[in-house]
This record gives C-alpha cells, structure tokens and sequence, in this order.
C-alpha cells in the first residue's frame, strides 16, 4: 500500500470518527453526509496487502461496529414510539366512539 491509501485511510478514520459524535448528538444529516464523503474516499483506495495499514483499518471497522449498534438502536426506539403512537391513535379511537356516559355512539 502506498502513503497515499495511508492518508487515506486517516481521512477515512477522522470521518468515522465525526460520523459517531453526529450520530451521538442525534444529527442524522451530518451522519449521512459523512457516509457519503466517505463512500467518495473508499473509491479512490486501491485494494491489495493491507497488513501496513492494519491498525488504522482495525480502528475503522471498530468505529463502524459502534456506528452499527447504534442506529440499530435508534431504529429500535423509532419502532417502539411507532407503536406506542399506534396504541395511542387506537385508544382515541375507540374513546371517540363512547359518549360523555360511556355509551356508544355512532361516529360519522
């Protein structure tokens, strides 16, 4: 591997590394954005013998690991408000069809 994939893959380990605090604070957009700079960086890495750059790829794929978990995560949390806002949305409904005196009534 050449200096130039070792600078490289530092730019690629800063970026993981904003990606994480973006994703920490809650910024998705920033989180995207990073992604996407650095789906521009891998394409300019040549593949072959990484056994030089071994650490710093280590440290990538660590921060990744994190990244993973933690939109997983989030993902998670989306779901389960997604459901309790279902439940919520039901309850009103069937509130709605019953009256003042808890009889039911038609509701147009």
């Amino acid at each position: 591997m050449s200096d130039r994939v070792g600078s490289l893959l530092l730019e690629l380990l800063d970026l993981a590394r904003g990606q994480q605090v973006a994703l920490t604070e809650g910024d998705m957009d920033a989180a995207v954005a990073l992604l996407e700079k650095r789906r521009g960086i891998l394409g300019q890495i040549e593949t072959g013998g990484g056994v030089k750059h071994a650490p710093i790829i280590e440290q990538i794929l660590s921060i990744d690991e994190d990244i993973r978990k933690a939109v997983m995560a989030g993902m998670s949390e989306v779901a389960s408000s997604l459901d309790s806002l279902e439940k919520l949305r039901s309850l009103m409904k069937t509130s709605d069809m019953l009256g003042n005196d808890n009889k039911a009534r038609m509701v147009v």
